[in-house]
């Protein structure tokens, strides 16, 4: 959840968000099709944070004053 865009670009757990957010994009524009997209798309999200948390022990910071914290799936 930073905003240092010069730090996220090179990030190994940033680079491996991207690449599992665009392997499922085309999933993502499709459901906007839908007449219940919205569930579909929440649906597909919530499918590619248990990837990434599943698969790559991936977890979602924010800063909480002066330390990062890990935040739950609620938040992510």
């Amino acid at each position: 959840m930073g905003r240092n865009k010069a730090v996220s670009a090179t990030w190994p757990g940033n680079i491996m968000y991207r690449k599992v957010v665009q392997d499922n994009l085309h999933r993502y524009i499709e459901a906007r099709r839908l007449s219940l997209g919205w569930i579909e798309k929440t649906l597909i999200s919530l499918e590619i944070l248990q990837i990434l948390k599943n698969e790559y022990g991936s977890r979602f910071l924010s800063r909480n004053q002066s330390n990062w914290v890990a935040i739950d799936d609620a938040e992510a």
